[in-house]
């Protein structure tokens, strides 16, 4: 008796578990939405990450239904999505895959769009890819490795100044150099020193044009100056290029240039001429002969004339033939 009662606990306990675990399969696969309660949507993407049937259906944050099934098509993993008739879905949402915590089960979540034409049974949803929680710490490891590269440069770049290289050291070799150059350096100090001192008691000329006023204005009046006279002369060329003024015509009218040139060349061939012994002026220019045989007649008329005025007018006629011929 004891045995049969035991059996038959035994069995109720079988069969309570029997229907534990087939309550729990119909609430996670939710097999009323396979009625005709609901519409399906089909989500491509390139990689499922795992999505299994019955995984859910989240539009923010609500879950609206859930994975149909997954098929491969033309090298897309599809899913067909079973979502309740309650829950219109616009056409422009978007659909993608996360994971319900770190470790948790994967989902399909779709972003709710602005649309107001909503999608159809069978109709296609737009998806887009996120990254997943095993390309994330890929990623991670990825990016570790970059930082360990780039730790190791840094630490070799560091070694120069640290002085592991012994002699080439950067510390060692600029602790040479001013070590050999400690003098040069002490008489460049006390000189910067000096000049700094005279600037700031007003000697030299710089001294005196940075404390002294009266040297600003005068340097100031003189770029002033300088600036006029700039300005001036601009005046000047800009009236020189003018062709109604005597300077401007003279350098840019290439009519009076033509008359210039022409008169030059005249004055240059007179000049030619002038001192050319083949002609009258030129001889009478270079020839000395002419100058004497000139000086003799002149002196033949004078005497000529004093004849004239002493004796009769026959006498001075006669005189003044007998002179000039």
């Amino acid at each position: 008796m004891n045995q049969t009662s035991q059996s038959i606990r035994v069995g109720l306990f079988f069969l309570f578990g029997v229907g534990v675990l087939w309550l729990m399969y119909a609430t996670l696969s939710d097999p009323h939405i396979r009625s005709d309660d609901g519409y399906r949507v089909v989500a491509s993407f390139n990689d499922l990450r795992e999505l299994k049937v019955s995984d859910e259906v989240r539009m923010s944050g609500v879950r609206v239904g859930s994975v149909l099934e997954t098929d491969l098509v033309d090298g897309k993993a599809v899913a067909v999505l079973a979502v309740r008739s309650k829950f219109p879905i616009p056409v422009d949402s978007e659909a993608t895959i996360l994971t319900s915590g770190i470790i948790g089960t994967n989902y399909v979540s779709i972003t709710y769009g602005k649309s107001p034409e909503m999608l159809k049974n069978d109709s296609h949803i737009v998806t887009f890819e996120t990254p997943g929680f095993t390309q994330v710490v890929s990623e991670i490891g990825k990016l570790g490795k970059q930082m360990d590269q780039a730790f190791s440069q840094l630490h070799e770049s560091l070694s120069v100044f640290s002085g592991t290289d012994g002699e080439d050291s950067l510390f060692v070799n600029l602790n040479h150099l001013l070590s050999e150059n400690r003098d040069r350096l002490n008489t460049t100090l006390t000189n910067l020193e000096q000049i700094s001192g005279d600037l700031a008691q007003s000697k030299g000329a710089l001294g005196k044009l940075i404390q002294d006023d009266e040297a600003y204005v005068r340097l100031m009046t003189a770029t002033e100056n300088l600036s006029a006279a700039a300005e001036q002369a601009n005046t000047f060329l800009l009236q020189l290029q003018a062709t109604d003024t005597a300077m401007g015509a003279f350098v840019y009218d290439e009519t009076l240039g033509a008359k210039v040139r022409t008169s030059f060349d005249n004055i240059e061939e007179f000049t030619i001429k002038l001192n050319s012994p083949t002609n009258t002026l030129g001889r009478i220019l270079a020839n000395d002969e002419l100058y004497l045989q000139t000086q003799d007649t002149l002196k033949d008329v004078d005497d000529a004339v004093e004849q004239f005025s002493g004796g009769s007018v026959g006498s001075a006629a006669g005189a003044l033939s007998n002179g000039l011929f």
